[in-house]
């Protein structure tokens, strides 16, 4: 005799990684699960214990360009609008494109060297600090909340990290990394001329929930 059973279970990319484990017991003997007959005796056991072991493991891998280590943050166009007289910048920016290959959920946050508001802090040689806006944008199938993650401002702490749900499993999709200095910040940089306005930012993708 045999026993084959079918594990009932949401779709693997929707689980959290990890080993999952459980037992069923059936009863062996007369009017139990297994019954042999009223003249089957010396059994050498009332019980029998199945035991399941389920392990997930999943794809996850970032791949970022050569010299995304380094944000370059720029006007719409570049410098020579403002050179030519025509004001201020509205905002200065850089959006760095990656590749993502995920088949679960996993955590995203960032860690600033300096914190600044709800950004992180770039400064130049005087001390002069502006804010830095950190957002994300990741390929459909993967959602935050039950929307799609669009231009999604990051927390700085591990505490308050977004947690990305894999609607359907992404391989080799593109995402970006969104860095702004909004214009009433620019306006402050450029009582500055001459200055180089430098920053760390870390963001941290956590697969291990």
């Amino acid at each position: 005799m045999g026993v084959a059973y079918h594990l009932d279970m949401p779709p693997p990319y929707r689980m959290k990684p990890g080993l999952y484990t459980g037992s069923l017991i059936y009863s062996v003997g007369p009017g139990g699960d297994f019954d042999f007959g009223n003249q089957v005796s010396n059994l050498n056991d009332t019980s029998l214990t199945l035991n399941f072991q389920l392990e997930v493991q999943h794809a996850f891998v970032f791949e970022f360009a050569p010299g995304s280590e380094r944000a370059v943050l720029e006007p719409p166009g570049g410098w020579m609008a403002w050179m030519n007289g025509r004001g201020a910048p509205q905002r200065l920016y850089r959006d760095l494109p990656f590749r993502l290959w995920s088949t679960g959920p996993f955590r995203v946050y960032k860690r600033c060297a300096r914190d600044l508001g709800t950004g992180c802090a770039i400064s130049n040689e005087q001390g002069h600090q502006v804010q830095v806006d950190v957002a994300l944008s990741l390929p459909g199938g993967i959602e935050y909340q039950g929307a799609e993650v669009q231009r999604l401002t990051l927390p700085s702490d591990r505490a308050g990290a977004l947690q990305m749900e894999s609607v359907s499993p992404a391989l080799n999709k593109p995402g970006q990394l969104h860095f702004k200095v909004d214009e009433q910040a620019v306006r402050s940089m450029l009582d500055h001329p001459g200055s180089r306005y430098r920053g760390e930012v870390t963001v941290i993708f956590d697969a291990e929930l």
